[in-house]
């Protein structure tokens, strides 16, 4: 989970590694994060969605970017 209403790519940094680890069972990684869109990332070949947190909340404003 990232506090921030925005990403980076930087920011799966920290998830490469394991998902690199367990590429024969690794589809895509989640980002829960205080934005407002769900964005895509991908780094060295793995995948990610970010999500905003108010998806999870029940809250309207999270749309597809």
């Amino acid at each position: 989970m990232k506090a921030p209403t925005t990403i980076k790519l930087e920011d799966v940094k920290g998830l490469l590694r394991p998902a690199q680890n367990n590429k024969a069972h690794f589809e895509a990684g989640y980002i829960v994060y205080g934005g407002n869109e769900i964005l895509p990332l991908s780094k060295e070949g793995m995948n990610f969605w970010c999500i905003p947190l108010a998806l999870f909340l029940g809250e309207e404003g999270g749309r597809v970017g």
